[in-house]
């Protein structure tokens, strides 16, 4: 019992269940509302299944079960394409992330999230070197100006990552530089090892 008051840590008039609730709530805004850095989130997530398990411990309660799922990012799309894919696929997991009622299902989700973030970020992947001075990990793109981005490059015939340098187009700036954010975002969990 000493062992999981490690890993949940509380006071003698604390309501266990609340206490619970609390800190699930905490884990999902602290996902929801940052930029997707697989080694951070990780090292949140084993935080988290510490927590369940000695939260289970300490309840005399059944450890959930979880469904695993996979994200199957639907190939051959063009950018446009797979941008709408991933916005539509990314809110449907932050709402299920948002609902989800115990720790091994947020995590479940979590990855999954990662997953399609990681698939979707090959459709940006740039292939040439670049400069990388002016780019943020941790900073996702102003969603409006990047979606007016996306639709100005479509309009302009873009299709492809490829097409980008050669067409001039609202917003190129703009998804220009989420391109090198996702190319560099690839290069190091490629080194990190997580894909």
């Amino acid at each position: 019992m000493n062992n999981a008051a490690l890993f949940f840590p509380f006071e003698e008039e604390d309501d266990l269940y609340d206490l619970y609730e609390e800190r699930l709530f905490e884990d999902k805004q602290f996902f929801l509302n940052r930029a997707i850095l697989p080694s951070l989130f990780e090292k949140r997530m084993e935080k988290m299944l510490k927590r369940e398990e000695a939260f289970r411990t300490l309840t005399d309660s059944e450890f959930p079960e979880v469904k695993s799922s996979t994200i199957d990012f639907p190939a051959g799309n063009t950018l446009s394409e797979a941008y709408s894919y991933f916005e539509s696929e990314k809110a449907k997991l932050f709402q299920a992330i948002f609902s989800a009622k115990n720790n091994p299902k947020v995590v479940q989700l979590i990855r999954n999230l990662i997953e399609l973030f990681t698939q979707y970020s090959a459709y940006l992947e740039l292939t040439e070197t670049f400069d990388i001075s002016d780019i943020l990990l941790s900073k996702d793109p102003e969603p409006v100006t990047f979606s007016m981005a996306v639709q100005s490059f479509e309009k302009a015939g873009g299709q492809t990552i490829e097409d980008l340098q050669q067409l001039t187009f609202d917003g190129k700036e703009t998804l220009l530089n989420e391109a090198k954010r996702l190319s560099l975002w690839r290069k190091k969990e490629i080194k990190n090892g997580s894909f």
